[in-house]
């Protein structure tokens, strides 16, 4: 479980999860951490419609100065970003040298894994394409960054090598009718169209993703994500956790449709707070 404040402490649970041990839960567990979190009782808590057990929806009722109970669809990834938060996890455990050997010891590096998961993670905003109507199949909504200086290598005069960097993003991708994201670059000294440096499209299942991509402005520049509705109302396309860093991106995602060249070194200069000139949702998570 987890807020905008904080993470709750993981939670281990070795038998079936039954109507029974789901309300023990709720009580031992979930009733402190909201009491704590939210002493004034305004919170809202969300919990999916297979845990609707008579019992439990009592237990609920007696407690609502505590905090609200707000159902919500349990496979929207615009209303239940807990699905971020197992996929942040899933990569932790995945990243592991050193495989766990038994299930004590899988279970002791999920509850480690949980506890390091970073709080920008959890509390923030991320972007989202609303395609419900008015909108129309290729309708277009582009987010630009503010404009980068490339500084220039030499005391006079132009950049002395064509400095690499590393423009990153999460992406969710997911229905029957999600359109296509696109990134582009777009150089000050640049005439015409701005460069396509990266695309997507269609339905990438319902999962949080990274796409890495190198690129090498010669010039100060801009980066600019474009959202472009499909056919249906089934298509929102979620961004978040875009940043900029200097040096060529190291492990690209596989099927990332990278198009870029690369050398170089790696210095964090910039985690995006994006300048936003036209969009057509957004979400606090």
């Amino acid at each position: 479980m987890f807020c905008w404040e904080t993470l709750s402490p993981g939670i281990h649970v070795d038998v079936t999860l039954t109507c029974t041990t789901y309300l023990n839960i709720v009580a031992d567990q979930v009733h402190p951490f909201m009491a704590t979190v939210f002493p004034n009782g305004r919170g809202l808590f969300q919990y999916a419609p297979c845990h609707t057990a008579k019992i439990v929806q009592e237990w609920f009722e007696e407690h609502d100065k505590v905090f609200k109970v707000l159902i919500w669809p349990p496979n929207s990834p615009d209303l239940n970003p807990i699905e971020h938060l197992w996929d942040v996890l899933d990569k932790q455990v995945q990243s592991i040298e050193h495989p766990p050997r038994n299930l004590q010891d899988l279970k002791d590096l999920l509850l480690t894994s949980w506890c390091q998961i970073p709080q920008h993670t959890f509390r923030g905003y991320y972007m989202y394409i609303e395609t419900s109507r008015p909108r129309q199949e290729g309708d277009k909504a582009r987010l630009l960054t503010p404009l980068f200086s490339v500084v220039p290598k030499k005391p006079y005069g132009n950049v002395a090598n064509t400095p690499s960097y590393c423009f990153t993003l999460y992406y969710h991708m997911y229905g029957k009718h999600i359109g296509t994201l696109n990134v582009y670059l777009r150089q000050k000294s640049q005439t015409g169209e701005d460069s396509l440096v990266w695309t997507l499209s269609g339905s990438q299942g319902d999962h949080w993703k990274q796409a890495r991509v190198n690129i090498h402005p010669t010039s100060s520049f801009q980066m600019i994500l474009e959202g472009i509705r499909g056919s249906g109302i089934e298509g929102d396309i979620a961004i978040d956790d875009v940043a900029i860093e200097e040096g060529e991106c190291r492990d690209p995602p596989p099927n990332s449709n990278l198009r870029s060249l690369a050398p170089s070194a790696a210095k964090h200069i910039w985690k995006l707070c994006i300048t936003l000139l036209l969009v057509l949702g957004g979400q606090r998570r």
